[in-house]
């Protein structure tokens, strides 16, 4: 009669005569679980779209390689600059919009006072009455620290003033 010898993890051996039910039940186990494993690894050279075999690591290391270890962020916009821009530096860059004016219903003017607003500054006009209608006006005069907006007509209803500066 034929033994079977297994090993255990701990370095020991059992032996069992082949016709034994445990022994021939371990080996089919074996057998099954070796019939199931890949039998050659196949690696790509470098990391594959789609593909589900392993990379070699000099493939991960040249593709890590390349890609940006840290972004670096500009405070303002910057001519010939690929840096992304922090949106404060953005914010200022652009523009700010003042405090709403409230107006009441007669009005014929808003005066918009803030300190960042000069004679060069560029201006763009939001004015809107409190149930949506968009308020006309005439004229936008610029004085240092000051803006006064004279409506096309006296306010039919309350209204909301906002000026958006660009310095």
């Amino acid at each position: 009669m034929a033994n079977v010898t297994f090993f255990s993890p701990d370095g020991g051996t059992t032996r069992y005569p082949f016709e034994d039910t445990e022994a021939r039940s371990r080996l089919t186990t074996v057998e099954s679980a070796l019939a199931g494993k890949q039998d050659t690894l196949t690696f790509d050279n470098s990391p594959t779209e789609n593909s589900t075999n392993p990379v070699k690591s000099g493939g991960v290391y040249t593709a890590l390689a390349g890609k940006q270890d840290m972004l670096t962020f500009d405070n303002a916009p910057t001519a010939n600059s690929n840096n992304p821009v922090k949106s404060g530096g953005v914010y200022t860059a652009v523009g700010v919009w003042t405090s709403a004016v409230s107006c009441a219903v007669g009005d014929t003017t808003a005066t918009i006072s803030n300190a960042s607003i000069h004679t060069t500054s560029s201006i763009r006009l939001y004015a809107q009455t409190s149930s949506g209608a968009v308020v006309g006006y005439t004229s936008i005069a610029v004085t240092e620290g000051q803006a006064v907006v004279t409506f096309a007509a006296a306010l039919e209803e309350a209204a909301s003033i906002k000026l958006q500066i660009f310095n």
